[in-house]
């Protein structure tokens, strides 16, 4: 069997060497592989360029080099064929290419297709991202960088039409397949009846570069907790060390250090402080809304996801904060909190105020807020591990931050959206807005519950033991590694190694064996052509639950500690009522 992986960024090799750990382990399967890179075609605006300035040519240049040289360590280090896909590209068709972009206007990109191919939408996934736009109106001052990145789309339809048709493959791999070039070559692989995988890391926020999931297609990756895995993961009580694991997932999560925790490390807030900062009255239970971010379904509906079918009991977020607000209006015994997402204003990811935040600023000048409803922005600086100390109730939208909240122990009430970033479980979803009233009345009254932290516990531990492959054998990033300035120094060394002609090194696989531990696992959906491995192995061991939950309940304790001002009896008599 041939199997074709499309590879042409290099630039961040926590992605690219963990994909080549899978086609090396296809190898030793006895299966062929063959890599598509890149030589400079993209360079006018690629994945790697994300945070660089469209104007910036010399930094865009320089980023070509560094991807250059991660590009060749990785070839030096794993000997897997690999061919430019600059060799398959015709010069009519980069004329084409070019040509179809000066055609195009603001009016008609969105039905721009080649083929039935809708390349148009195609091309917006991380732009839409980096930009984080919500309407479909893009800014002008945004155009070219737009153009450039289709530009670029245009090129790998061309050429990888070309490859796809030579090497024939029986398989087509990318990391991550909703990033518009592999989101283009997964369509073409489409046309060409070739089943496509879609490499990603896995969600454990300290050991995440270190797991790997593998699923058919573009969507499948989403919709785990729809798997009657999943739903046997829920009886499934967790080993003491399978609780280890999820504690030091918890703990990132409480310390806010990964790029992919949006809120800010608790300060030890006390809980009369903060029940004083928001004007909160003895006896009022406390209701936080958590908004999701706008632009991120928006993105992938673009890129072809199509899996979005609820029908919510709101049309949008604007009709849920204004719904909201005249129910604390009508509802005195509430005070509500409305946390806007952090991600729609600059944090320590990206430095982009959304289009959606700037709406969402303007419709709250408009409003007259009563005086038990409180928005709470990210220049507040309030974390959100410090809100969940006075709150009785979660009302989410889609935010994973529910997850967080039932690691609290804090019940979650949902608007009929569809869910996909945690178990089910873990939500009540209401399907009209008086059962939606009915369901915040019911979870005020019951409160805080040690059940729903153990749900958190086994879905995490779903997530870890069986969605996510283990590869830590293989591959063993420094715990700095994803710190910009340490990929920085990598990235410079390699180039400079590979401008004097040394071998370049890749120290983070060094004495890895010949055969992963897990390649069977790795290698199982693309070799079977199956969705994923997931149910195909046994699952995970299973401990007694009484064991589980006193090493759930002794975790418990410890991160609630972690978070809590001495002084605070207020939080403590509420997380120690749980564990008692």
């Amino acid at each position: 069997m041939k199997v074709l992986f499309f590879s042409p960024i290099a630039f961040f090799s926590v992605h690219s060497v963990p994909e080549a750990l899978v086609a090396d382990a296809l190898t030793k399967a006895g299966h062929e592989v063959v890599f598509v890179r890149c030589d400079g075609l993209f360079k006018r605006c690629c994945l790697a360029m994300s945070d660089v300035p469209f104007e910036d040519e010399e930094t865009k240049s320089r980023r070509c080099d560094e991807c250059r040289a991660s590009r060749d360590s990785i070839a030096a280090e794993f000997k897997l064929p690999s061919l430019a896909i600059e060799e398959f590209l015709l010069p009519e068709e980069a004329s084409r290419a070019a040509q179809a972009t000066r055609e195009l206007t603001p009016n008609d990109y969105l039905e721009f297709k080649i083929d039935g191919i809708p390349l148009g939408k195609f091309a917006l996934y991380e732009f839409w991202l980096n930009h984080k736009l919500s309407s479909a109106n893009i800014p002008p001052a945004l155009w070219p960088e737009y153009l450039a990145r289709l530009h670029n789309v245009l090129l790998a339809f061309y050429a990888m039409r070309r490859v796809l048709a030579y090497h024939r493959p029986d398989r087509v791999v990318t990391y991550n397949s909703l990033y518009s070039l592999n989101r283009t070559v997964c369509s073409l692989a489409d046309t060409s009846n070739i089943p496509h995988f879609m490499l990603h890391a896995g969600r454990h926020h300290k050991f995440r570069l270190q797991q790997m999931t593998v699923f058919k297609g573009i969507a499948n990756y989403s919709l785990i907790n729809r798997l009657p895995t999943a739903e046997k993961y829920r009886a499934i009580p967790c080993t003491t060390k399978q609780v280890d694991i999820i504690n030091e997932h918890v703990r990132e999560l409480l310390n806010a250090t990964s790029l992919w925790v949006y809120s800010i490390k608790s300060d030890k807030s006390h809980s009369q402080r903060l029940l004083d900062h928001f004007g909160i009255r003895a006896g009022q239970k406390v209701l936080l809304a958590i908004m999701r971010s706008g632009d991120e379904r928006l993105a992938a509906g673009y890129a072809g996801v199509e899996h979005f079918e609820a029908q919510p009991i709101f049309s949008d977020q604007y009709e849920w904060l204004t719904w909201l607000i005249e129910y604390a209006r009508a509802n005195s015994e509430y005070s509500i909190i409305f946390r806007v997402h952090p991600r729609e204003f600059p944090n320590k990811r990206e430095q982009v105020t959304s289009q959606n935040a700037v709406r969402f600023s303007a419709l709250l000048k408009d409003i007259d807020l009563p005086e038990n409803f409180h928005v709470n922005l990210p220049e507040d600086q309030l974390s959100l591990h410090d809100l969940f100390k006075i709150t009785d109730v979660v009302l989410n939208n889609t935010s994973t931050a529910a997850l967080e909240a039932s690691l609290f122990g804090i019940p979650v009430v949902g608007i009929g959206d569809e869910v996909f970033g945690f178990d089910l479980s873990l939500q009540e979803e209401p399907a009209s807005i008086p059962e939606y009233i009915e369901k915040i009345r019911v979870a005020a009254s019951q409160g805080w519950s040690f059940a729903r932290v153990i749900a958190a516990y086994r879905w995490l531990n779903y997530v870890n033991s069986e969605v996510s492959i283990d590869i830590s054998d293989g591959y063993r990033p420094s715990d700095l590694s994803a710190r910009p300035w340490v990929r920085f120094a990598g990235k410079l060394e390699r180039v400079a190694k590979r401008k004097l002609g040394l071998k370049p090194g890749l120290p983070e696989v060094r004495g890895r064996p010949a055969v992963l531990k897990n390649a069977a696992q790795l290698t199982y959906a693309i070799i079977n052509d199956d969705v994923s491995h997931i149910g195909i192995y046994p699952v995970a061991e299973c401990a007694d639950e009484r064991l589980e939950a006193r090493k759930i309940a002794e975790a418990y304790q410890s991160l609630m500690n972690s978070i809590r001002n001495s002084d605070d009896a207020l939080f403590l008599s509420k997380y120690s009522r749980l564990v008692s």
